[in-house]
């Protein structure tokens, strides 16, 4: 079965953010790598998502969210999304060492909405 795979706002600002970050500190063509690949990863999860762990911040949500780790290393990434009947919801990709928890402080008790449909509630 293959899912449609949806990009939100909050995670397209965070692969600019990491592609801003790697072009200051190493070099524009390894930025443009880094976001080729990332979006190479990401549009996998089209095919058996599940096979990604539940996230550690999963019990926070209703539904549940998954991560998939990118990179290698120091270099690694997590992309966190919900499945949602064929959709995949691309939440947040953030860098491992960030403070995940605060990072999705700005979901509490908000819903994220795509035509409509509720993707995902955050509750405490």
């Amino acid at each position: 079965m293959k899912y449609q795979v949806i990009i939100l706002p909050a995670a397209k600002v965070d692969i600019k953010q990491a592609a801003k970050w790697i072009r200051q500190n190493n070099s524009p063509e390894k930025a443009k790598l880094w976001v080729r690949e990332v979006n190479d990863a990401i549009l996998t999860l089209d095919t058996f998502p599940a096979r990604c762990a539940l996230a550690s911040i999963d019990n926070a949500f209703e539904e549940e969210i998954r991560q998939l780790l990118f990179g290698k290393g120091k270099n690694t990434y997590r992309v966190f999304f919900t499945i949602q009947d064929t959709l995949v919801i691309i939440l947040r990709v953030l860098y491992t060492a960030r403070d995940i928890e605060a990072e999705f402080e700005a979901f509490i008790d908000t819903q994220i909405k795509l035509e409509n449909t509720v993707i995902c509630n955050y509750t405490t």
